[in-house]
């Protein structure tokens, strides 16, 4: 197995930890440590010491102070990972995770708050990519915005969408729950779709704003709705699903409503990562 390879397996947290290890002096951190610049809990930062330690990437531990220290595969892979973050295809997807984590710890912000205060440890995103991010998560409805753009089409503040919590809080990166998204959602419906949706959905802003629905075709949104959650036997999940198929069964009931209705759905199986990253593209045959 290549380095590139064990990289890819890495959640964000470990990638995280890897690279704040390979800053410290001799490339060794307490728990204590981790936790003061991650602001994590100790058991997260023994956990994840834990994790590197059995991957081979952080040495065992013999001391009892469970110190993380790399070994010469965890420093490559730390190297890998930084680089990667700096200048490799990893940066923008770097961002917007790091976005998106922080965005699930406040309550509303901007991204300016985030560009100022809210990014970690070695990111130095600068004020350009941190508004693409914000526009990327926007667009992937991982966040929604909660206030106009201002003129120059900039966004004044936001908050994480439930199917942002869900991403934010799985471990993996958001081109991970992108690319799981887009793979995972069979779109042989015969609803009537035009623009590159699947562009829009696996990078950047696209033109999803050309995505449209006809009207009468409702129930076909709603049938793949009902497809993703067929297992789900959450009574306040079946709740929502019947109230979605409702509005949206009624031509005469405005897309915002049906919208609404969606979100609600979202709301209640945020919890179920699987099944939100399933049902996630389809909140793109809503646009327009």
């Amino acid at each position: 197995m290549t380095i590139w390879d064990i990289v890819d397996r890495l959640n964000e947290e470990q990638k995280d930890v890897l690279v704040l290890v390979a800053d410290e002096p001799q490339a060794t951190a307490l728990p204590a440590r981790v936790c003061e610049v991650l602001d994590w809990e100790h058991d997260e930062a023994l956990t994840v010491g834990g994790e590197l330690r059995e991957l081979g990437l952080a040495v065992p531990d013999i001391s009892g102070a469970w110190e993380i220290a790399l070994t010469p595969k965890g420093k490559r892979a730390a190297k890998h990972i930084m680089e990667s973050r700096a200048t490799g295809p990893d940066r923008a997807d770097a961002v917007q995770t790091a976005m998106l984590r922080w965005l699930n710890s406040v309550d509303t912000a901007s991204p300016q708050n985030f560009y100022a205060n809210g990014q970690p440890e070695g990111l130095d995103a600068s004020e350009e990519e941190v508004v693409h991010a914000a526009d990327a998560l926007i667009d992937r409805n991982l966040a929604t915005m909660v206030a106009p753009r201002r003129a120059d089409g900039r966004i004044v503040a936001m908050r994480v969408s439930p199917t942002g919590r869900a991403v934010a809080t799985s471990g993996r990166p958001v081109s991970h729950a992108v690319r799981a998204a887009s793979t995972s959602i069979d779109y042989s419906t015969n609803t009537s779709i035009s623009g590159d949706m699947v562009g829009a959905i696996q990078g950047g802003r696209g033109n999803v704003q050309t995505v449209t629905v006809e009207w009468e075709r409702r129930a076909e949104f709603v049938r793949a709705v009902e497809d993703v959650l067929a297992d789900v036997a959450d009574e306040s999940v079946r709740g929502e699903l019947v109230a979605l198929r409702d509005v949206a069964a009624d031509p005469r009931m405005p897309q915002e409503v049906v919208r609404e209705k969606w979100t609600a759905v979202m709301a209640a199986v945020s919890s179920v990562v699987d099944v939100v990253v399933k049902l996630a593209p389809l909140a793109a045959l809503l646009v327009g």
